[in-house]
């Protein structure tokens, strides 16, 4: 009953999943099944979390927690406290987020477990970027970083790099974040991985400093990439952004361009917030361009 409701959460079909998952605790109740009784409350919460019934989910979540706590399960403590800090990060409650990782990050570390250390010093660096704490975010990517190396995970090492990268960035610290996006970029052709964000992100730091001509081509190579593969977001961010530097040259027609182009792709992703940003961006290119063509 259990696998078959993690198979529903994995089709995103949460009702059934929470039908099964709670058909599989009461067995596990009735025979006394400590472990898969663990495991059926940590995937309920789970369920939950997908719903968004996030009260629902910490109440498993809890329960799924005191039970490891009995029973000296470390490994499940660790890997529910990390859920835990996932649902308390979304619902902005920070401090007890911070809590869950920093007690996860504990556990693993002394159980020798590099997965779920690494798992949750990223999602603490993750959250310590969202708050704008970037020093101690680039403390937690670099940690994860080291540990993906001792793995061997090239996937994940690009990923970290990238986080550096965006982390200096918005500490205006530019040749760092170029370094770090550099061999990010590296590492994801290595894997023939994707690659379009990390170019986005180039030319981001290339438009910071004002070196318009490498960032519009940052940008172009993401757009080819983002056509190729369909992603939508990537585009979306290409597009914009390249919109932003032909307004900074007063290249006022290509900026409507970009501008334009971007806002069925923000619509089709329902973001209302960003549509509307890309309105204001537009409606302020199109009038400057108006103004100049009536004064020729």
């Amino acid at each position: 009953m259990g696998s078959l409701g993690n198979a529903h959460i994995l089709l995103e079909e949460y009702e059934s999943a929470v039908q099964y998952l709670e058909e599989s605790l009461t067995i596990a109740e009735e025979i006394g099944l400590s472990r898969g009784h663990e495991n059926s409350l940590e995937s309920l919460g789970t369920a939950y979390h997908r719903q968004g019934n996030y009260e629902q989910a910490i109440v498993y979540y809890e329960e799924s927690l005191k039970i490891a706590r009995q029973k000296q399960d470390s490994y499940w403590e660790s890997k529910t406290l990390r859920s835990l800090g996932n649902l308390y990060s979304i619902l902005e409650n920070f401090d007890s987020a911070v809590d869950c990782y920093h007690k996860s990050i504990d556990i693993s570390h002394k159980l020798l477990e590099l997965t779920g250390e690494e798992a949750a010093l990223a999602h603490l660096g993750t959250l310590y970027h969202e708050i704008g704490d970037f020093v101690k975010a680039i403390e937690c990517f670099e940690r994860s970083l080291k540990i993906s190396e001792e793995l061997k995970d090239i996937e994940a090492q690009g990923e970290y790099l990238e986080d550096l990268g965006e982390a200096y960035y918005n500490l205006e610290e530019y040749d760092r974040a170029i370094d770090y996006f550099q061999q990010s970029l590296a590492k994801r052709k290595e894997i023939n991985h994707q690659q379009g964000e990390v170019l986005v992100n180039l030319g981001l730091v290339k438009e910071a400093l004002e070196e318009y001509t490498q960032a519009i081509d940052f940008y172009e190579q993401s757009l080819v990439i983002a056509n190729n593969i369909n992603d939508p977001s990537i585009k979306f961010n290409a597009l914009v952004n390249l919109g932003d530097v032909y307004y900074d040259l007063n290249n006022l027609k290509n900026a409507v361009e970009c501008y334009q182009q971007s806002l069925p792709l923000i619509r089709d992703m329902g973001d209302s917030q960003n549509e509307l940003i890309v309105l204001e961006k537009l409606e302020l290119a199109q009038t400057s361009l108006n103004d100049g063509n009536k004064s020729t």
